[in-house]
């Protein structure tokens, strides 16, 4: 009977550890799965975090070229505010000779109207036969009496 006692005494323990085993690995098991649902959180933050750097990457590889080409277009547009302040310079330089020169052109266009208002009366003096009163003669003139004297006529 004692040894029944001691026996069963044994079984109770046993059991008792084993279902303290049981709940300590119940137990474990629950944190296994609770790490493995944290580790599959962490791995999908993990992918996405790669796929946004693949995306950043990508970007600033896109990005190289068009800094490239950014600074081409801003050299080639100097070089045209360059060209344009130039061309400007020389319309301005242009405008002041073409208004000297329309100034220039109105001047000796005034003076060939007087010179041909002038030849006009001394064509008309000339086939009218009034070469007495002559306007404003200078010495230099084609006015003046040496050229217009008759010579002396021999009498025949």
């Amino acid at each position: 009977n004692k040894a029944l006692m001691e026996k069963l005494g044994e079984e109770e323990n046993s059991r008792r550890e084993m279902l303290q085993k049981d709940s300590h690995t119940l137990y474990l098991e629950q944190e296994l799965e609770s790490l493995k649902v944290v580790l599959d959180i962490k791995n999908q933050q993990l992918h996405q975090q790669e796929k946004k750097l693949m995306e950043v990457d990508k970007l600033v590889s896109d990005i190289t070229p068009l800094e490239e080409s950014l600074r081409k277009i801003q050299q080639e547009n100097e070089d045209l505010k360059a060209r344009m302040d130039r061309h400007a310079a020389l319309s301005r330089q242009l405008s002041t000779e073409q208004a000297l020169l329309q100034e220039s052109l109105q001047k000796e266009s005034k003076v060939n109207k007087r010179l041909s208002m002038e030849n006009e009366e001394l064509m008309w003096k000339l086939h009218n036969g009034d070469l007495s009163s002559p306007r404003k003669s200078s010495p230099n003139s084609p006015r003046s009496t040496s050229l217009f004297s008759s010579p002396p006529v021999s009498p025949r």
